[in-house]
Parts: C-alpha cells; sequence; structure tokens
C-alpha cells in the first residue's frame, strides 16, 4: 500500500485521530499533525483555547459538508476527487443555463439532446465543485489547493466554453469580491476575453459581467467587435483563395480539353492517313492489273476492237512500266492541293518522282498519250 493509499485510509476510518470537526452535522475525524501544518485557519481552530476546543472538538458553521470533504481529501492525498454523486445537485437540470444560446459554440448534432444536455449538467457541477473547493481553501488558507482548484476550474473551462452554463459558478465567485490578479475571478475574466466571440450581449454572463464587470464588459465587447472584423477579413481571404483555386481549375481543365482535342483531331488524322494509305495501295493494285491486262491487249491487237480502225500503233515490253506510272500520276495530280492528294503523294513517295521522271522523257520524246472511247486501245502519237 502506498503512503497516499496509507493517508487516504486514515482519513476514512478515523484510525488515531486527535480530533473532531462538524460540518453540517457530519464529524469529521482527523489528524492535527496532517492538517494544521497546511492550514492556519485548521490550526487556530484546532488549537484554541475554549473548552469546547480543549476537548479535542470544533465545529465550521455554513460550510458545506461534501466539499470540506474533498478539502480534507487534498490535504491527506495532495489530490481530491471530483466526482459529484454524494453531492445536492448544483445546478437545476430545468435552469435556463443549459439552454444552447446563439453565439456559443456549435455542438456535434450527431450526439442524442439527452446526451448533450447530461454533458453540459455534468461540466457545470465540476466547474461548482472547483468553485466551492476554491472558495473553501481561500477560506482555510491553503495555498496549495487555491491553486489547483484554480487550475483545474481553467482546465473545465477550455475544454467547452459554454457562457451560460458558467453563470452560477462564476456568480459564486463575483459574489465573494476581488482576490488579486492570480485568483479565480482574474481568471474568470481571462476567459472571458479569450472566448469573447461566444458570448452574446444578451446572455445572463453578459449580465453579470455587466453588472460586477462594467469596465471589462466594455472590453469584451471592443474585442469582440475585433474578433468579428478579422474573422471577417479571414473568410475574405478564404473566398478569394477559393476563387483564384477554382479559375487556376478551371484553366486547367481548359487546357486539358484543348490537348485531348488536338490529340483527338491527331489521331483522326492519322486514321484519315491510314485509310487513305490503304485505298490507294488498293487502287495502284487495280491500276497495275488494269494496264497489264491492256497492254496485253495492244501487244496482241493492232486494230481497235470497238471501230475496228487499225492505229498501226505497238507497245515494246519496256514502254508498260512507263504507262503504270503514268496512269498513276494522272490519278494523283488530280487529286491536287487537297489533304488525300498530300497524304497521296508522301505515300507514293519515290513512286511518284520515278513517275515524273518517265514523263520527263516522254515529253522530251514529244509522245502523248490517249485512250480510245472503248477506254482499251492505247496509241502513241509522234
Amino acid at each position: 500500500m502506498s503512503l497516499t493509499e496509507r493517508q487516504k485510509r486514515l482519513l476514512q476510518t478515523g484510525d488515531y485521530s486527535d480530533f473532531i470537526l462538524t460540518v453540517e452535522g457530519r464529524e469529521f475525524k482527523i489528524h492535527r499533525n496532517i492538517v494544521c501544518s497546511q492550514s492556519p485557519m485548521l490550526h487556530r481552530l484546532c488549537n484554541g483555547s475554549s473548552e469546547e476546543e480543549h476537548g479535542g472538538r470544533g465545529t465550521l458553521a455554513e460550510e458545506n459538508a461534501d466539499i470540506f470533504e474533498k478539502v480534507l481529501e487534498y490535504l491527506y492525498t495532495g489530490e481530491y476527487d471530483l466526482s459529484t454523486e454524494n453531492l445536492e445537485p448544483i445546478v437545476d437540470q430545468d435552469n435556463e443555463v443549459l439552454v444552447d444560446y446563439e453565439g456559443m459554440p456549435e455542438v456535434d448534432t450527431t450526439e442524442p439532446a439527452k446526451n448533450k444536455m447530461e454533458t453540459l449538467r455534468r461540466q457545470s457541477e465540476q466547474l461548482m465543485v472547483h468553485t466551492e473547493v476554491y472558495l473553501l481553501a481561500k477560506y482555510l488558507d491553503i495555498s496549495e489547493l487555491i491553486q489547483l482548484a484554480t487550475n483545474k476550474f481553467i482546465a473545465t473551462v477550455k475544454e467547452n466554453f459554454r457562457a451560460d452554463a458558467f453563470v452560477e459558478p462564476f456568480s459564486r465567485v463575483f459574489e465573494h469580491g476581488a482576490d488579486g490578479d492570480s485568483g479565480l475571478r482574474a481568471q474568470i475574466l481571462l476567459l472571458c476575453l479569450e472566448n469573447s466571440q461566444h458570448i452574446a450581449q444578451d446572455t445572463e454572463l453578459a449580465k453579470l459581467l455587466l453588472h460586477h464587470e462594467p469596465i471589462t464588459w466594455k472590453m469584451l465587447l471592443l474585442q469582440a467587435r475585433k474578433h468579428t472584423s478579422l474573422v471577417d477579413e479571414i473568410m475574405e481571404g478564404q473566398r478569394a483563395l477559393e476563387k483564384q483555386h477554382t479559375q487556376t481549375q478551371q484553366k486547367s481543365i481548359e487546357m486539358l480539353s484543348q490537348k485531348f482535342e488536338t490529340q483527338r483531331i491527331h489521331e483522326k488524322n492519322v486514321q484519315t492517313l491510314q485509310n487513305t494509305i490503304e485505298t490507294l495501295n488498293q487502287k495502284v493494285e487495280d491500276i497495275e492489273k488494269h494496264w497489264d491486262d491492256m497492254c496485253k491487249l495492244l501487244q496482241k491487237y493492232d486494230e481497235c476492237r470497238n471501230c475496228g480502225n487499225e492505229f498501226g500503233s505497238y507497245i515494246k515490253k519496256d514502254e508498260v512500266r512507263k504507262m503504270r506510272f503514268l496512269n498513276l500520276l494522272f490519278i494523283v495530280e488530280n487529286l491536287g492541293e487537297t489533304t488525300s492528294g498530300k497524304i497521296a503523294w508522301y505515300a507514293l513517295g519515290d513512286f511518284v518522282n520515278h513517275a515524273s521522271f518517265y514523263v520527263l522523257e516522254i515529253k522530251e520524246a514529244q509522245q502523248g498519250v490517249r485512250v480510245d472511247s472503248g477506254g482499251l486501245a492505247m496509241s502513241t502519237l509522234r
């Protein structure tokens, strides 16, 4: 068993106690060597000159027995229990301080209303415990406990600042007057300044501050206005950033759209090129076959099979390839400057260049080509 546990057991059992204090009809068996060294007030009470005090008994009038029990717990263990199970209700559950006033921080709406009210009630009661412990510690002159209760009070408020939920404990502190720059009253005013944006002008806390601290209330109003102005500036900046971000996104989307459109057109052109090349390849094959067949006929016959006239023409074997080129070149030249024409010139490449070369040869020899009405007879004109 630790020293703290042994000390707490002494308080609970009263073993070896040498003084009895009565508070609200309850008797507390205490050990003077433990409590008197920490509280000048208890030292005077336990070592007075009256017969009652010499009899090892004393009374603390007008003090709350449950709160005094927590003070004793601190004197024996260095800490006090925050449990409020044995305390009388400090805040009425039907009191308006449990209402969610406008101007307070929003609460998670997913939490059931009953749970929110219970949480708020419990927080208010805990604040009242810290307040009462603080006030009794001041009365008994226990400086370390005064500081501990103040720190616990501040921590509880900072967990969730709800203005009107703190009216009761704040009011208790204000009723006991000023207690210095480091006292709980001063700390409450600092907390209000830090959370001025959450204190609406028509709330109970605002009325309390206006009554007890009019100058502080004016400072709170000024602070709230500054906060509102700052919030407006921040929101305006946020909106400007969002607008800029949206514009940047739109530009990026437009650029991507243009890129995709360019790529789509390119892919379409590539597909068109491929289709044209395939068509030209097929035409080349058809032309070669057609001219081969026609040249065979021209070599076989000296007269037109349509009209029977004799042309006296003949085709040498090495001229067959020249005529193929001439016919193909005729097709390509007819395409002109169109896209298909450009694609054709690109696709045929050297093949067309060779055709041009043979055309030049024929022109220099002053030769021409003519197809008769039957479409099969070819004659060399001199």
